[in-house]
């Protein structure tokens, strides 16, 4: 937990950009006392901790964290733990008494398992990174990610996951939407800050144990190519009528019933028109018109 001779909590971790802050020099001959404090619900079970106390941190991913408690004899009921608040924090105290707190995850328990052998409860935690966004409101949103979005090339806003759509607007940008190690919502840019965080001096460093990781070449990306296609939709309109005549009368109203009681015939009803149309995939304006049969007329 010591980056060189200096505590993790003696300077700054993941400054946002555009803070203010002077860099920790790490010299030689320094010593330090430090210890983690675990937080569950508000209340301190540091004592109870077995094992180690992981948090993983990591740009554009939710951060998570595991511990694992040994619970003192009594009913456990291992899903009362669902939803409960976690702080993790590093403590160190300097050779002159100096305390310094570094947060290093909040978050909460997602998931235990209970071991009623040994009495040992399991967290696997969560900063709710996803869960945290979807809760925000849109306007929220842009104000936080920034970057561009059009509703032209992707799906409307209504409705839809507002995980998604946050991501939809950092593909535009060349940085990663994470939590702070305080629980802040924030966007990490890829880019390498302008004044570094620590300095290590002589004799600082283990010998020999300075590394230099670069990229090759060919793995290397500076250009970017877009292809986009762009369609207007069209909406088409075809209004077709139909009618029916009888084949040996042309009149209608009471002219055309007159000769269908000389010419009878079968007749089609309105039904029957309805699911010709619907059954030729189109669909039926208004109503069918035309004169009907009538019930009774003794001499028309």
């Amino acid at each position: 937990m010591l980056i060189g001779a200096q505590p993790l909590a003696s300077g700054p971790l993941a400054v946002a950009l555009g803070s203010t802050y002077e860099p920790v020099y790490v010299v030689r001959g320094q010593a330090f006392n430090w210890r983690v404090r675990l937080l569950v619900d508000g209340v301190d079970l540091t004592s109870q901790v077995t094992g180690m106390i992981d948090v993983d941190l990591e740009e554009g991913a939710a951060g998570v964290g595991g511990f694992v408690l040994y619970l003192p004899p009594g009913p456990v009921v291992p899903d009362d733990w669902k939803g409960k608040p976690v702080l993790i924090d590093f403590i160190s105290r300097d050779r002159y008494g100096v305390i310094t707190e570094q947060r290093l995850f909040t978050g909460k328990i997602e998931m235990p398992e209970w071991d009623p052998t040994w009495r040992l409860l399991a967290c696997d935690c969560s900063d709710q990174l996803q869960q945290r966004v979807e809760g925000m409101p849109i306007e929220a949103i842009d104000a936080l990610t920034g970057g561009h979005w059009s509703a032209d090339l992707f799906e409307p806003v209504t409705g839809r996951s507002r995980w998604d759509y946050a991501q939809e607007r950092m593909e535009s940008r060349a940085a990663s939407l994470d939590c702070s190690p305080t629980g802040t919502v924030r966007v990490t840019n890829w880019a390498a800050a302008a004044v570094p965080h620590f300095v290590f001096g002589p004799g600082t460093t283990l010998f020999e144990s300075v590394q230099i990781d670069l990229q090759p070449l060919g793995a290397a990306t500076n250009r970017l190519e877009i292809d986009a296609g762009y369609r207007f939709p069209r909406l088409w309109q075809h209004i077709q009528g139909f009618g029916w005549t009888h084949p040996e009368a042309s009149s209608v109203g009471i002219p055309g019933f007159c000769q269908w009681r000389v010419w009878t015939s079968d007749l089609p009803t309105t039904e029957m028109i309805e699911d010709a149309v619907t059954g030729a995939g189109l669909t039926l304006l208004g109503g069918v018109g035309g004169f009907k049969l009538p019930l009774s007329m003794g001499d028309p």
